[in-house]
């Protein structure tokens, strides 16, 4: 193994270097089925207190599902969803909630087009403060094999620059939450 990229806590780097390769906003969205349905919510705390269903995505570190946190500002609101689905494919939570089925918490990475197409719409457009890094890891700085660090800069640089300009930057994570560079 070279390189690891994946979206994670930097706390999981423990025998292994990491680079920070960008900041990915959590947006919260759904159809516009599921919206003309079951109304649109306009404030997180409304997910609860409507009874708006809701799509969880399993967390691979602990098994849980990830918590829903917005932040707006120095204020933080923590959302306790009481989702019956809870999923650990990218792929099939993208294809669930464009079926209408309920609201997602997801990355803005892997959901520009759908949401540029209008097949899914973003709820709480003031609270999308809340962010997800994308790492590279790798398993030593004293040797580093030049494939790799040329590889490193190269997607250091093309992430930097595409995710500057309006978030462009297009790798499809749909299918795992984790992609391995190998020999």
């Amino acid at each position: 193994m070279d390189t690891i990229w994946e979206f994670a806590s930097a706390n999981r780097a423990i025998h292994s270097c990491l680079r920070r390769l960008l900041d990915t906003r959590v947006l919260t969205v759904a159809s516009p089925s599921y919206l003309k349905k079951h109304g649109h919510p306009t404030d997180p705390q409304q997910l609860v207190a409507e009874r708006h269903l809701t799509i969880d995505f399993r967390d691979p570190e602990t098994g849980r599902a990830f918590e829903w946190a917005f932040r707006k500002g120095r204020k933080e609101v923590k959302v306790e969803t009481q989702s019956q689905l809870m999923l650990s494919d990218v792929a099939t939570m993208h294809a669930v909630c464009l079926a209408g089925y309920g609201i997602a918490q997801v990355l803005e990475l892997g959901v520009d087009a759908h949401l540029a197409s209008g097949r899914l719409v973003t709820l709480f457009s003031d609270w999308e403060e809340e962010r997800f890094p994308l790492y590279a890891y790798y398993p030593s700085r004293q040797y580093l094999a030049p494939k790799t660090r040329a590889f490193l800069e190269f997607l250091s640089t093309t992430v930097r620059t595409s995710h500057t300009a309006q978030n462009n930057f297009r790798l499809n994570f749909e299918t795992a939450t984790r992609i391995s560079i190998g020999r």
